[in-house]
């Protein structure tokens, strides 16, 4: 399993989410290769080899996503 935070390519959201990979031999019920938005509903097509189990962050989470963007883009 591997877990990253991804910001939702819907122009309209765009907020930060959690996506957990799964290989996807663990469940061949689940969809294979799409990551969906919690807050939109956006499906992306991911890697078809994996299960991706995304959730919302938490206030907290979000807010620290944010403030470390913004650490990033001041770098450059």
């Amino acid at each position: 399993m591997s877990r990253s935070t991804r910001r939702c390519p819907n122009q309209l959201c765009g907020r930060p989410f959690q996506v957990n990979r799964f290989s996807a031999d663990l469940d061949a019920l689940a969809d294979r290769g799409r990551v969906t938005c919690p807050h939109c509903g956006l499906v992306a097509i991911g890697d078809g080899n994996s299960i991706f189990l995304t959730h919302a962050l938490s206030d907290e989470e979000e807010h620290l996503f944010h403030a470390l963007e913004r650490r990033e883009e001041a770098r450059y």
